[in-house]
């Protein structure tokens, strides 16, 4: 059994290892990454990232390895527009990926609370089947692979080179390494 589950953690390190590197691809040369954060006083659920800061402001990421799976936004019964959106990854419902997204989101806007940098969260699905039809959202959030997140986080901005790394250190400050 212990073999088993090293080679387990060996996997999602590995996994982890390849998603760094395509965002940091998709990212270009002026985009800045942090990775593994965390939520001061916040126990379990408190992850935060992978956060990128770039020219048009602060992204913050949920990124998965997606090889030739469909990707689908639908529609279900419920109250509210966001009750009744649901994400769809294989068929599979996996809305509590934009749940935990839209914490991540919150987090990270209260952070950045008295400056004037703006948040916005993505889903990058890393070689899924999406809609060329139309592009998909949810919660507001674009869903994307790996493409259209590079077309997302490398659109010019306000923020120069200077004003990005300040707005990083205080991100690092806020959300230290876990």
């Amino acid at each position: 059994m212990a073999r088993e589950q090293q080679r387990r953690i060996a996997d999602r390190e590995q996994t982890a290892r390849s998603i760094i590197a395509a965002l940091e691809e998709a990212g270009g040369p002026d985009a800045l990454f942090l990775y593994d954060r965390r939520q001061r006083g916040v126990r379990f659920g408190g992850d935060v990232g992978p956060l990128a800061v770039t020219s048009r402001g602060v992204w913050v990421i949920t990124a998965r390895p997606c090889d030739g799976t469909r990707v689908d936004v639908a529609w279900a019964g419920g109250v509210s527009d966001t009750e009744r959106e649901r994400l769809l990854v294989g068929g599979r419902d996996k809305t509590l990926l934009v749940k935990a997204l839209d914490a991540q989101h919150t987090a990270v806007r209260r952070a950045l609370a008295g400056r004037d940098v703006p948040v916005a969260g993505l889903l990058c699905f890393m070689g899924a089947q999406l809609s060329r039809v139309w592009s998909p959202s949810i919660h507001g959030y674009p869903v994307a692979d790996i493409d259209a997140t590079a077309a997302l986080l490398q659109t010019p901005g306000p923020y120069d080179s200077r004003q990005r790394h300040e707005i990083w250190e205080y991100l690092s400050r806020a959300f230290p390494a876990a």
